[in-house]
């Protein structure tokens, strides 16, 4: 499975237990996401990833 099937999949209701699988597989350990302690956004691509997190992180603050 890509990583975009993934992100398609955990889309559709199955997350976060799915992003918590495909977080644990590239983490090498256990992966836990709490309600509310995490927030997610769609990429276009990989590159995207820094400012997109900056973004969300400065939305929390």
């Amino acid at each position: 499975m890509t990583e975009a099937s993934t992100a398609k999949q955990a889309s559709r209701g199955t997350w976060p237990q799915r992003l918590e699988e495909v977080a644990s597989k590239h983490a090498g350990r256990d992966v836990r996401l709490v309600r509310g302690e995490f927030f997610t956004a769609p990429l276009t691509k990989l590159a995207d990833f820094w400012t997109t997190r900056e973004k969300l992180a400065s939305e929390r603050s």
